[in-house]
């Protein structure tokens, strides 16, 4: 009796034998083609989704912290009372009708409602660059001007006015007046500075000196 014969392709489960290796390489890119796909949108909403969380917890924390603050100062230096923080720095109440540093004062209800559509304005534009900003840093950076200038909004928005209570001072000169709206502010500044810095590159590799 003959025995049966094997064909040089299939084998007698009838799969292929003529190229195995190539058989396997086809199933391996099947299957890491169907992981992809599984696994490219979850990437894709992070990597989305992270971002936005970041900028979005950096300014409500910052703003946040700014306007509990400013009711604690208010309470505790109401009426005139002067406290020494450190040798250059008290804690004394002070009202600014202006943008951080006192700067283009408002006097009236329209100039203070121009004042606040504008400081309105310029806060959504720094949130919507922290949002699109690809480098950590420069997010971060814009993320905490947005909280501080967030704060003085609302604070402006309440009360009329933004508060302060941070006095500096040296050698009996009174510099300025300031909350921590404006240190915030001053703080992302700094961010973005240390960000357009060509030292970052050296040192990291990537633009912004952080990586994403």
């Amino acid at each position: 009796m003959m025995s049966p014969s094997r064909s040089p392709i299939h084998g007698l489960d009838g799969q292929s034998r003529a190229h195995p290796s190539h058989d396997a390489a086809w199933s391996d890119e099947v299957t890491g083609a169907v992981k992809g796909r599984w696994r490219e949108p979850a990437t894709v909403t992070l990597n989305r989704i992270f971002p936005g969380a970041t900028v979005v917890a950096v300014v409500v924390v910052t703003a946040a912290i700014d306007l509990v603050t400013k009711v604690v100062a208010m309470e505790l230096l109401a009426g005139g009372v002067t406290r020494n923080l450190m040798p250059v720095l008290n804690l004394n109440l002070a009202f600014n009708r202006g943008i951080s540093f006192s700067l283009f004062q408002a006097h009236d209800p329209a100039s203070l409602v121009v004042l606040l559509g504008l400081q309105g304005a310029l806060s959504c534009l720094v949130i919507w660059w922290a949002l699109n900003a690809t480098e950590a840093l420069r997010r971060y950076g814009f993320s905490a001007i947005a909280g501080g200038a967030v704060a003085n909004v609302l604070d402006r928005f309440i009360n009329g006015t933004v508060t302060d209570f941070l006095d500096l001072h040296t050698a009996g000169i009174r510099w300025f007046t300031f909350n921590l709206a404006d240190v915030w502010i001053s703080a992302g500044v700094v961010l973005l500075i240390l960000d357009a810095l060509p030292v970052w590159f050296h040192r990291t590799g990537v633009p912004g000196g952080l990586t994403r």
